[in-house]
């Protein structure tokens, strides 16, 4: 047995078992090791969703077990997930100052 990766239509990545004299394309049909779809539980909003349940593929949390072995582990991948969103929310701060008069922005005006 080999394991493999894919992506699915929404661009998330699974790793799959698949037997050693099968190619890599039927990888999704192999048996899925993980990540579960556990972050579609939580209602995230895409693109959100699917960054978070990548930064799981990339970090290898797979299995229940990988995370009661190093439970920061899924700490890390949220604020990996966040990271992103928290630099594309300073950069809209920034074009929002950019559109408005200096007058306005200090309370002038």
């Amino acid at each position: 047995m080999k394991q493999a990766d894919w992506i699915d239509a929404r661009g998330r990545k699974y790793r799959v078992i698949l037997p050693d004299e099968a190619n890599d394309t039927e990888a999704p049909m192999g048996i899925p090791l993980g990540p579960p779809d556990a972050v579609d539980f939580l209602e995230l909003p895409e693109p959100f969703a699917t960054r978070l349940h990548n930064t799981l593929h990339e970090r290898g949390l797979y299995r229940a077990r990988d995370i009661r072995k190093n439970p920061q582990a899924i700490f890390g991948a949220l604020q990996s997930a966040l990271k992103v969103d928290v630099h594309l929310l300073m950069q809209a701060y920034a074009e929002a100052e950019m559109e408005v008069p200096f007058e306005q922005q200090n309370g002038r005006g």
